[in-house]
């Protein structure tokens, strides 16, 4: 026995029916020591010989229904709680808890917490939630590496035979091209023949009116046609030729207006053609990894939604697209780029860490990609993008074709990405009907009652049993909001919600992303981590339960819903001094999408007059010509 403290208390272990006592007793106010014995018949778990009560305790025994203050040894006093812990059927002995009042997490096999970052609650419902866990993230789980890490890219043996293949493959072709969660052409697509379109530059080629017109090789026939591609959309009709001749390109449209296939049909379809520079270079750990093609977007959910699609439009081409991101152990990545590649999508992160290192080395790049370019070059990530192309090898900008894509490009942001290319082209094309015609946007005036009120009264009126996307200003915010919303029933059952933001490990995001996608959980709270480029099906509903302070993000948001001609409501709660509704910023938005701005709205700005109606994202800054369709 030894003692502790200024007391002589034994330490000992008592013994229990019905599993051990695991509290570490302190001495009391009466008790200075502290230490462990056998705790009393009366008492629970391990307590000091004393008198020394714990209150808050730790074991599976009975214990005593009034609770005790105790001193900590910071002089504190802490309130017990009368709990009793039940077994987790997920382990063979009971579980602790930390000494701080944190909960562990066992990621186990047999674990069957919720698949969308929710964590399985192994306690009575009268847990005590306040120590800053929630039931859809925390320090001590979903919360950056103490998290479960992506499985998203293992490598896999059979598929990497399948995607370095030229010959058909039936169970891999369906694995590619048979997904029900992808969102599906809507009955207002017809509607973006009616755009306008502006192309600036000199001796831009002319358009595609159908996948049939233009110049691809058999291979890339053959991919569009299991991909039912039928009708391109205007970006894709005027890129597609753009980038198959080679010309820089910077193109600005709507979200959900079929961006990303504007740049990997002919990207991909050039790199079928044409002669490979890399020489005749071996893959092995010796020396680094040489991609062709270069896609660098801002999220990873985003650089994996590529990903998938890069696959379809490389499948029967003999060449193999890898994902490069952070969340995911390097050495898993590196395996998998062990096999070959020839395109690389990747975030700036891990690929300027990857480049650092010698992993991968960038001089045989013939394709380089910038999605969501506006925010690569706005938001923190232009010193990384900088580096990652003038530090590693990669050629010139006249060597090269580059290409950026967004749906908002500012002119200052122009004026950054003209340091990336040469001679390129702007494509400019116009919000279907001016801003998102096909989104009804609608407000709701919170400046005189909580905001969780509204929300609730949304997700139990018009949005009960739809799916409904969620954002907040922050992460933790987001986490709170999911666990109000999920304490909330509807003719009996629980509102099943999960949560998405950057603090959360990417094996949490990717399994919270998949259980809304795939209607597991029906309202999803995000940070902008989930406002660009996302395609998820049957978003009948985006609300911003914080507006954003910019109006670019504003519009990347609401962009989550009416994607690819299908209608969608999205609804803003405006507290006071929102900045957007105070600049007017809103209030404009409203009037370019053709829609009635609110009274009350109106008076909110602080703006006077009002500007130029304008149906493009962003125009051209040089301004040496135009043309339109």
């Amino acid at each position: 026995m030894s003692s502790r403290g200024g007391g002589s208390p034994s330490r000992g272990r008592g013994r229990r029916r019905g599993g051990r006592g695991s509290s570490r007793g302190r001495g009391s106010s009466r008790g200075g020591g502290r230490g462990r014995g056998a705790p009393k018949r009366s008492g629970r778990g391990r307590s000091a010989p004393r008198g020394g009560r714990r209150g808050a305790t730790r074991g599976s025994g009975q214990g005593v229904s009034k609770p005790v203050a105790v001193t900590t040894s910071k002089g504190g006093r802490r309130g017990g709680r009368n709990k009793q812990n039940k077994r987790d059927p997920g382990r063979s002995s009971y579980q602790d808890d930390d000494r701080g009042g944190s909960r562990r997490n066992n990621y186990s096999d047999n674990n069957d917490d919720d698949r969308g970052g929710s964590r399985r609650n192994n306690y009575s419902d009268n847990n005590d939630r306040s120590n800053n866990f929630t039931r859809h993230g925390g320090r001590n789980d979903n919360f950056g590496p103490s998290g479960p890490t992506s499985s998203y890219g293992r490598v896999q043996e059979k598929n990497v035979h399948w995607q370095k293949s030229t010959e058909r493959n039936k169970s891999y072709e369906a694995k590619l091209f048979d997904n029900k969660y992808e969102v599906a052409q809507g009955i207002n697509f017809d509607n973006y023949d009616d755009v306008e379109v502006e192309v600036t530059g000199e001796n831009a080629p002319e358009p595609i009116q159908s996948w049939k017109d233009g110049e691809f090789s058999p291979t890339m026939r053959f991919n569009l046609t299991l991909a039912k591609f039928d009708k391109p959309t205007p970006i894709q009709k005027y890129s597609v030729p753009i980038v198959q001749n080679f010309r820089n390109l910077m193109a600005c449209a709507q979200t959900g207006s079929g961006k990303t296939a504007a740049f990997l049909v002919p990207s991909i379809d050039n790199m079928i053609r044409m002669d490979d520079r890399r020489g005749k270079l071996e893959f092995n750990r010796r020396q680094p990894f040489f991609p062709r093609a270069l896609v660098i977007a801002p999220t990873r959910e985003l650089a994996q939604q590529i990903h998938k699609e890069a696959n379809k439009f490389l499948y029967c081409s003999g060449m193999r697209a890898v994902c490069v991101f952070g969340g995911q152990k390097s050495y898993e990545q590196i395996n998998n780029m062990k096999h070959g590649f020839d395109f690389c999508i990747a975030t700036p992160g891990r690929l300027n860490d990857f480049c650092n290192k010698g992993v991968i080395q960038l001089s045989g790049i013939q394709f380089l990609i910038l999605d969501e370019a506006d925010r690569m070059l706005d938001m923190g990530f232009k010193p990384q993008i900088t580096q990652i192309v003038k530090d590693y090898d990669m050629p010139g900008k006249a060597d090269r074709t580059t290409l950026m894509f967004s749906a908002t490009f500012p002119g200052e942001i122009q004026r950054m990405a003209a340091d990336f290319m040469v001679d390129y082209l702007f494509l400019a094309i116009g919000r279907v009907g001016g801003a998102c015609e096909f989104i009804d946007q609608r407000f709701v005036d919170c400046t005189n009652f909580r905001k969780n009120d509204a929300l609730l009264d949304i997700l139990k009126g018009e949005a009960q049993g739809l799916k409904v996307l969620v954002f907040t200003r922050t992460k933790r915010g987001a986490d709170r909001l999911a666990d109000t919303i999920e304490d909330n029933y509807i003719n009996g059952n629980r509102i099943k919600t999960c949560s998405i933001h950057g603090d959360k490990s990417q094996g949490a995001r990717e399994d919270s992303l998949r259980d809304f996608r795939e209607g597991h959980c029906t309202v999803m709270c995000a940070t902008d981590v989930a406002a660009r480029g996302l395609d998820i099906p049957n978003v009948e509903y985006v609300v911003q339960y914080d507006l954003p302070p910019q109006i670019d993000d504003y519009i990347h948001r609401i962009g989550r819903t009416g994607r690819c001609g299908n209608t969608g409501i999205a609804i803003g709660l405006v507290g006071r001094d929102e900045q957007i509704v105070t600049k007017g910023e809103v209030q404009n938005a409203l009037q370019d999408a053709g829609q009635e701005v609110p009274e009350w709205l109106g008076r909110m700005s602080r703006s006077n007059g009002r500007r130029k109606k304008d149906r493009f994202g962003g125009r051209d800054y040089r301004q040496k010509g135009r043309r339109r369709n």
